[in-house]
């Protein structure tokens, strides 16, 4: 579950830690993400470490979430705060 965990935040905040972090940190972070990087002229050309790959994928899939949440209210339902 610590991995998912991990995955989840590493791919939710990809971009704001990649500004964030140092020379090192990147090269740490690009070999967590990748597989097979190979440099092809000025392209990188690589392979997602799998549960990346899989998230990628879920994200272009439009049926993956495709039915509305089943959490929603009665329309016209404000949340309330509690009071004592």
């Amino acid at each position: 579950m610590e991995t998912a965990k991990t995955v989840l935040e590493l791919a939710t905040s990809a971009k704001s830690l990649w500004i964030d972090r140092s020379a090192y940190e990147r090269r740490k972070f690009l070999n967590t993400a990748l597989s097979n990087p190979v440099l092809d002229g000025l392209t990188v050309r690589y392979e997602l470490k799998k549960p990346f790959a899989v998230l990628m994928k879920m994200n272009g899939n439009k049926e993956w979430c495709a039915r509305p949440d089943s959490n929603r209210g009665p329309r016209g339902c404000r949340p309330r705060t509690l009071t004592n």
